[in-house]
Formats: C-alpha cells, structure tokens, sequence
C-alpha cells in the first residue's frame, strides 16, 4: 500500500478527552483508499487509473474520546496524474473498398479512426503504409484518409483491375514500447466503361411483317459496337413491349424473331424497347447501356371473310309505299384493312322491285301491289375488293301489305260502370268496342289505357279490350275512378297522325268506374271499457255516458245499432243503452238495498247486410249512498246493575242502534 498523506487533528484537552480517533466518512467517487484510526494515515489499497477516474474528493472525521464526543472534518482531494500507458487503436482492423479505375489523384478511398485512452499530451502519434504499396498509388491524407496519390493522374494509369492490399500502422511517439496500431485495407480496382455501345445506324428499325409470317423466322438482326473495345461482345435485351411474348430476341447474335402467330386484327404494331451491354447479362444490367426503339407493323392479309348484317332483313311494305321510299339498311363489314376491307353489296334477280345500293341502302323501285304479289325474297352479296376476294350472303323478305285508309273509331266513346269494393282479382268491368272499314290486319285494333290513370287496380287487355279487375279495390280510399282510352291499327298498320289536323289524332273513350261500398269494415269502440258512478238518488233519463263508437262504411253500413247482452248485471233494469245514439242512462230508479253495483255488457253492430263482426264495449256503474235516514236505538231505555268491586274495563251494558241507509253506525255517550 502507498501513504499519500497523513490528516493531522489537534485537542487541546488533555488524557482521553484529547485522544483523536480518525475515519473516513465518504468517497466520491468510491476509490481504493484506507485511513488509519489512530494516526490519520491514507493510503492506496489498490493502483489507480487516470483513464477510468481523474480525481476523488474524500470526507474525513476526527472524533475525540470524551464521553460526549466531539468531531471536526477534513476534505481531501486526491488528483491521480497521467502515464502514457496505453497503445493506439484503428478502427476497423480491417476493410475492403472498391475504386473505379478512373478515380482521380486526390480522391479518398477509404477512412481510418485512431484512438488512444491516455490524456492528449500522450497522444502523440505517427501513421504510415508500411506495406502494399509498392507502386505508390495511394498515400495517407488529413485524418486517416486513405486517398489516390495526388501524383497519379487516375488509377488506370498505373492499375487497370485487381487489388492492392494496404498495411497501415501508427505509433506512439511518448512511448514506443507501447505496441503500435495496425489496420489492414484491401482495395479492389474495378474497370471502368467509359462508353456504352452504339446501334448501327444502317439497321432498319421500323420494319413490317405480314400477319401470315412464319414462326422463327428473323425479323431484323440488330448490331451494335463498344467504342471502348470494337471486340467486345455485346449482349442485346428485349426490354418492353414484348406483348404475350410475341417475339424473341438471341441476346448474342441481336437477332429479332417470331416466336407466336400474329393476328392483325388482334394488334396492328408492336413498339418493342430493345438494349446492347458491354459486358453483363439481361437479368444484370450494370455495364454500359444503350436503348433502341423497335417499330413493327403488321402487314395485312386477306383473311377476314365479310360479315353483312342483319343477316335476314325482313320488310313489310303497305302497298301505297312510294317509289324511292327508304325501306332498309344492310351493313357490310371486313376486319381486314386497304383494299381487303373496300365492300360492296349487290342483288341477283332484283326484278325491278328494289333499288340497293353497294353501301347497302335499299330503295323501293317500283309500285307494289298486295292483290298481284304480297311478298319477294332476294340474296344479297356482299364482296370484299382483295386477291381472292371473299363474299357473304343476306336474305331480304319483303311482306306486302294493304294500305290503311281508316283509324279505328270507338262505338261508344263514354262508358259507365259500376264495381263492387270486394270485386275480385281478374273480374272483367266491361268490353270495349271500335270500328275501322279497313280489311285484313289495317283494320284491326289494339286497345291502351293512358299511362298511370289506371293506378295499378285495372287493366285493359289490348287485343280484346277488356277491362279487368288487377288490384285491390277501398271504397273508403277511392269512390271512383276516370280512365282514358285509345284506340289504334295494330304494327306496322297504326294510323298516322296528320298534324295539320286540330283534332285528336286517335280516337278516345272515357270509362267511367264508380266503386260500389260494401260492408267490409267492423264497428270500432274507443274507450272499450268504462268505469262510472252515481248516487242512489240520480233520476230516470239520466245520461251516464254515450259511447264513443263509429264505423268506416257509408249508409246502412256505417249506421249502428247498440243492445245489452243477457249477461249484464241489471238489478231492476234500472240502467239501458240508447239503440241508435249509445247513449248509457238511467231507466229505473236505483235501489242500493237490492245492488250497490251495476255490469254492463253492450254490443255494437252495424246495419249492413250481411251485418260484420259486432264490437263489445263494457261498463262498471258504482251506485254510491245517499245518507236519508238517521240511525235508531233497537231500545230506547237499557237497564243494567254492577258490583261496586269490578274491575276498570268490565262491561256494564251494550246498546245496539241500526240504519236504514245501511251506514256503518258510531256511538258516543
């Protein structure tokens, strides 16, 4: 253990009293030190390091031995000094870094840290590259900077590819018995491209390729040189717009094939984006690179046969149709392009009856007659202009038809009808009736009922012109109901309307429906139930209550009819109901001896026929008391006699009284 100081302490009493005793009461921080008690020695108990802790501050006491003791303290500050004992780090021990070849002099390569524990004026160190460097290409820079020798020009010029593995090491100038720092950088050198390849200009790359080309077969074969090396082996890549696949491309001898059938009318170019790399595969594209555009388009080929549609086209003509009247319209279509896609359309055997056009317009050529011929049938042909040109056929039907001269008339034009609310579902109303003089189809009829008035309760079958019955009828909701309808020639015979003509264009009936009410609805009470009172004296014709009761029908169906039920508690009949006005009132006088209550059952029916479900209303009556009468002793005189020795409590005598009102009696002396 090393003494570092000895803490002296002073009593100036004498014996025990001034015997100092000494201790250490505190370190900071918590060092390796010991204090002797009896002479205030400190020593070491261990060796210090100034790189962990640069100094302690200790609190020490002094303690005398008198029975009431008495302290004094003492601060010791302990400054621990510097050795360089410590050896210099790098960091990292070790490295590999990758440099262009053209990297220039001057330019860093790779960074160093140094290092070292001891305080700075032990940190005084020398760095250099002790192996590796035999051809001075790289030099130590500022703080640890491995750079290119500022004398080189770039790195290619003294090492095109491989590695160079450095050995630095740096040392410590205030102890070189320390061990020296060493790291270990290894530089690999990666060749440069300096120029991407160039596609030759004398190479087609819009090119174009007939729908029928074979598969395999080259499209175009690209090439492409490096400036850097004219005998480089470039490698080409089919980047984009390769669409299903449809091509392939021989990434070594750039050549551009078919690898699936084409189609024209499918697609009709393809854009493709092509690439040439120096060096590298398609899937690693880190060499120099250059794009190309590749422009194919799809030559056509007569392979579509045209489509004319529709391919039956039927007519039907009245007889009095014009010459050069529009009757029709075939379209003639080819998927094909150019001249393989020019069509027209003609008609073998036309007999002068139709006009077409090679658009496929078709015209009426000549007057038509339904009594010499009422109807034709041609084929048309429609013929694309390409070599062998292709055809396709269409059948014209043409139906002649009689001339409609006259519009339907109604006979009559107003109906009336009446109808049950409880009609049912399809009941037929009525029939409705027109007239036309024109004969065959022209003079039939077709029957509608204005949109929306029927709402949805009525339909009129238009060929028959029977109105029917379809939804629910409410004579409480509706009462009547007012259609409008029309009347007209069945298609392709309707009457046209002339517009010069003020009048309505179609003839019109109005149908007039009156909703009949039947007794459909239940007498409805409301309140049900009643709970009355009245006194013993109410006199008769008293009205007690009118119910309150109504019904929904109209007439007979609505009037109601009130009666008591036989299972009323009626004492004396003394209470009934109104029949027509249900009205509750008193009949006979209450006797409240015979019934202090009273039950009413009442029905509540309609006078329809037939008469619906009654509805039942009950009434409670609480007939109260009216106090009439005085109460009466049943003796007037009551004698008794008593020992003059009884007890407080014994009963002497009892007196009894009654009332006529039938009240609870109370007595009192």
């Amino acid at each position: 253990s090393t003494r570092l100081v000895q803490v002296i302490a002073t009593d100036q009493d004498g014996g025990a009293d001034g015997r100092v005793q000494y201790a250490l009461q505190s370190s900071t921080p918590t060092g390796p030190f010991a204090l002797d008690a009896a002479t205030g020695s400190l020593t070491l108990t261990q060796t210090l390091d100034y790189e962990d802790t640069t100094m302690y501050s200790l609190d020490i006491i002094a303690t005398d031995s008198a029975t009431t003791s008495k302290t004094a303290t003492a601060t010791v500050s302990v400054i621990v000094l510097d050795l360089d004992d410590n050896s210099p780090r790098l960091s990292p021990s070790s490295q590999t870094v990758r440099v262009p070849a053209n990297q220039t002099g001057g330019s860093r390569v790779a960074v160093l840290r140094l290092t070292d524990a001891d305080s700075p004026m032990f940190s005084q160190h020398h760095c250099a590259i002790t192996t590796g460097n035999s051809d001075n290409l790289f030099s130590l820079a500022g703080d640890l900077e491995v750079i290119v020798n500022p004398s080189v020009g770039a790195i290619r010029d003294v090492k095109l590819t491989g590695f160079v593995t450095l050995f630095i090491q740096c040392t410590d100038l205030n102890n070189t018995q320390l061990t020296a720092a060493t790291a270990m950088v290894i530089i690999e050198v990666i060749a440069t491209n300096l120029n991407s390849p160039v596609f030759n200009s004398s190479i087609p790359l819009n090119v174009t390729v007939l729908e029928n080309a074979t598969l395999s077969s080259t499209i175009v074969t690209l090439h492409a040189t490096d400036p850097d090396d004219p005998n480089q082996a470039i490698t080409y890549c089919l980047d984009q717009g390769n669409i299903n696949s449809q091509f392939a491309l021989d990434s070594r001898s750039g050549a551009l094939q078919l690898s699936r059938n084409l189609n024209r009318e499918d697609r009709a170019s393809f854009s493709l984006i092509v690439s040439a790399l120096d060096g590298g595969s398609c899937t690693d594209q880190r060499s120099g690179q250059t794009f190309a555009t590749v422009n194919i388009a799809i030559g056509d080929i007569n392979d579509n046969t045209p489509v004319l549609r529709p391919s039956l086209l039927v007519l039907t003509v009245a007889e009095a149709t014009s010459i050069g009247t529009f009757l029709g319209q075939l379209t003639c279509t080819d998927g094909d392009v150019g001249s393989n896609a020019m069509t027209s359309v003609e008609v073998s055997r036309q007999q002068n009856v139709l006009n077409v056009l090679t658009n496929g317009t078709v015209y009426l050529n000549s007057t038509l007659d339904v009594s010499i011929e009422d109807s034709y049938q041609f084929t048309a042909t429609c013929r694309d202009s390409g070599s062998p040109p292709l055809q396709t056929t269409a059948t014209i039907s043409i139906q002649v038809t009689a001339s409609n001269q006259n519009r339907p008339v109604f006979t009559p034009t107003v109906y009336n009808v009446n109808v049950s609310e409880n009609a049912a579902f399809g009941t037929n109303l009525l029939t409705l009736t027109a007239s036309d003089p024109d004969s065959g189809r022209a003079g039939d009829f077709v029957f509608t009922l204005a949109s929306g008035v029927a709402g949805g309760v009525f339909t009129l079958n238009e060929q028959t012109g029977i109105l029917s019955v379809v939804g629910s009828l409410d004579y409480e909701r509706d009462t009547s109901y007012s259609l409008m309808a029309s009347v007209n020639n069945p298609s392709p015979y309707e009457w046209q309307c002339n517009s010069s003509v003020s009048t309505p264009c179609l003839s019109q009936a109005q149908i007039n429906i009156a909703v009949l009410d039947t007794n459909d609805n239940v007498p409805v009470c409301r309140p049900t139930q009643y709970r009355l009172q009245a006194n013993e004296t109410t006199l008769v014709g008293t009205v007690l209550a009118t119910l309150n009761c109504s019904d929904l029908d109209t007439g007979a169906n609505g009037m109601l009819r009130y009666s008591l039920q036989s299972r009323s508690v009626n004492f004396g009949s003394s209470l009934a109901v109104n029949a027509s006005t249900g009205e509750v009132y008193v009949a006979n006088s209450f006797n409240r001896l015979m019934s202090s209550f009273y039950t009413l059952w009442i029905d509540i029916t309609d006078m329809g026929s037939p008469t619906t479900q009654s509805a039942l209303v009950f009434v409670y009556l609480e007939v109260q008391a009216v106090n009439m009468f005085e109460p009466v002793f049943t003796n007037s005189t009551y004698r008794s006699s008593v020992l003059e020795n009884v007890v407080i409590g014994t009963t002497v005598a009892t007196v009894s009284a009654s009332d006529a009102d039938r009240q609870p009696v109370a007595y009192s002396i």
